[in-house]
């Protein structure tokens, strides 16, 4: 995790960055059961227990409910299955039904950004930023940290970062920490220029960060999905019509042929990135990601 705190007088953010080992396990140090006598919660009940007092065994829990108590933003970066994550060991069992996810994912966090998301749908509005290039957190972060961005739009704010995670790899990517230093540098660089997009230059002035909510409120609430027939769900509303292809059933038509899954990707791939799946040996299921195939 890392916070960020704003000084619109100073034009600067503070960045602190907190690193949770959530699995000991993978350390080989840890013995992760745990087993307890029905009958012994029931004498220590009986004689009046407090079994609120052991805080300290709550771990990473504190800080999720922490975390639900805040009004401030929560971003991420294709963070779907981090909210799952979170909700099933911190919070309850995943509900049956998506709906009821959904409902109590926003009631949880009623203000989530996905940098994923938003720069997927800026590809087009920003060309000139390149942001079609960026495949990964990395390269958004490299793009829009790069000289030409930072001095396309004037009075971009400094941001300075602590880490306070203890580690001695605290600027390695994929270390957690570092990623979510990412997340939220690369979420304020996009929050600055699309603010001031139309904005003469010598209009252009250091911003409270609650200005910058006011320009990215349509991209709140919608987190982005891979490998399915909407670009993103809303948390807070109506799912978005399907943007994507139909299905292509793909099926032999000669006795005695098969298909196989490599010589299909071949054929399709010609026409842009596709999934396969498989239904048997003569019948199967292509994914495509455009409507050229």
């Amino acid at each position: 995790i890392t916070t960020f705190k704003g000084d619109a007088s100073e034009n600067r953010y503070m960045a602190e960055t907190f690193n949770f080992y959530l699995c000991p396990v993978s350390m080989g140090t840890c013995d992760p059961r745990f087993s307890v006598q029905a009958s012994s919660i029931r004498f220590m009940a009986k004689h009046n227990f407090e079994f609120n007092k052991v805080l300290e065994m709550l771990g990473f829990t504190r800080v999720f409910r922490l975390l639900m108590g805040l009004t401030t933003p929560i971003v991420g970066h294709n963070l779907l299955m981090d909210l799952i994550f979170m909700y099933e060991k911190f919070h309850q069992p995943l509900p049956e039904v998506y709906p009821q996810f959904k409902q109590d994912i926003h009631r949880l966090f009623p203000n989530i950004y996905d940098t994923k998301h938003i720069s997927h749908c800026l590809r087009m509005r920003l060309e000139h930023l390149k942001l079609h290039t960026a495949r990964n957190l990395q390269d958004l972060y490299d793009t829009l940290h790069s000289p030409s961005i930072i001095n396309l739009t004037l009075m971009q704010p400094s941001i300075e970062r602590v880490d306070r995670s203890g580690s001695d790899m605290a600027e390695q990517i994929h270390q957690a920490g570092f990623d979510a230093f990412m997340c939220g540098s690369s979420f304020l660089r996009i929050c600055h220029i699309l603010h001031f997009r139309n904005v003469n230059s010598m209009d252009v002035k250091a911003c409270p960060f609650q200005d910058y909510m006011v320009t990215m409120r349509s991209f709140c609430n919608c987190v982005n999905v891979i490998r399915a027939m909407v670009n993103y769900v809303k948390l807070d509303g109506e799912e978005p019509p399907s943007q994507r292809p139909p299905l292509i059933h793909v099926e032999v038509v000669q006795p005695g042929d098969k298909l196989v899954a490599h010589q299909l990707v071949l054929w399709f791939s010609m026409y842009g990135v596709v999934d396969i799946q498989m239904i048997n040996e003569k019948q199967a299921v292509v994914a495509t990601s455009n409507f050229m195939t």
